[in-house]
Formats: structure tokens, C-alpha cells, sequence
């Protein structure tokens, strides 16, 4: 008999091929990562004041976005997927921040806004920033048979 140690890594990956090719998974949406480029528009204000002064920037970037499972990991959130078909819908909120999005994997559109609250020498400060994307994949989804 082998040593334990042996047989425990050969268990694994004949489970793991048991799994795949059972079809028990659908693995092509469970782990996909896009390189997403686009617009975004900033804008900042101090909330206390009775005008807010609004200081907007629009600039191009890139963002990354991955899908897991039912979850969408954007920026520095991880959220949950309300899925319309082709078309995904996210959204997180905490006491400080919250983040809005949808994506459309046939298109790959991403349009994404976001708010966070700051304090800036006593003050807070509300950061907005909203923006359209266009994302490419950037692993391919994993075969099944």
C-alpha cells in the first residue's frame, strides 16, 4: 500500500476530474477577469457648506473587473450578481462608501458609479465618481466537455 501522503493528491485530482467531467459545474461563468477601459467623471464636494463648491475632473483609465461565481469583485468591493440575461447588476454599501454598476457580458459595457465619504481636517467631503467602460476578457473561461 502507498504511503499516505501519495495517495491523498491522486484522490484530489481524480475527484476534481470526476467533478468536471460530470458536468455538475458549470465552470465557463465561475471565474472570469476583463481589462476595462473608459471615461470616468470625478467630482468632490464638503457637505456642510451652503453652496458646495463641486470640483469635477474627466479623465480616461482602466479598470479590472472579475466575475466569481455570483459575485462581481470591482475596485475594492466584492458584491453580489442580480443576473438579466446577458446583463449583470452589482451594488455594495458600507457606513462610508457605496458602489453601483451593471455590465453586459454579450457587449462588454460597464458603467459604474461610486460615492465615498472622507474627512478632510474635520470636514466631510463627498467624492463621486461615475464611469462608462468597455472590457475585453482576459482569461479565458474554462472548458467543460
Amino acid at each position: 500500500m502507498p504511503p499516505l501522503s501519495c495517495t491523498l493528491p491522486r484522490a484530489a485530482l481524480l475527484l476534481a476530474s470526476a467533478l468536471a467531467l460530470s458536468g455538475c459545474n458549470n465552470l465557463s461563468d465561475w471565474d472570469r477577469e476583463y481589462a476595462c477601459g473608459g471615461q470616468e467623471e470625478s467630482s468632490a464636494w464638503f457637505t456642510a457648506e451652503p453652496v458646495p463648491q463641486v470640483a469635477r475632473k474627466l479623465y480616461a483609465t482602466s479598470i479590472d473587473l472579475h466575475l466569481r461565481a455570483d459575485q462581481v469583485m470591482v475596485r475594492s468591493y466584492l458584491t453580489p450578481v442580480i443576473r438579466e440575461g446577458q446583463t449583470m447588476r452589482f451594488s455594495a454599501r458600507s457606513e462610508a462608501a457605496w458602489i453601483s454598476g451593471k455590465f453586459d457580458r454579450a457587449s462588454g459595457d460597464l458603467s459604474l458609479i461610486e460615492e465615498r465619504t472622507l474627512e478632510i481636517m474635520g470636514r466631510a467631503q463627498q467624492i463621486r465618481t461615475s464611469g462608462h467602460y468597455r472590457c475585453q476578457p482576459v482569461t479565458a473561461a474554462p472548458r467543460t466537455t
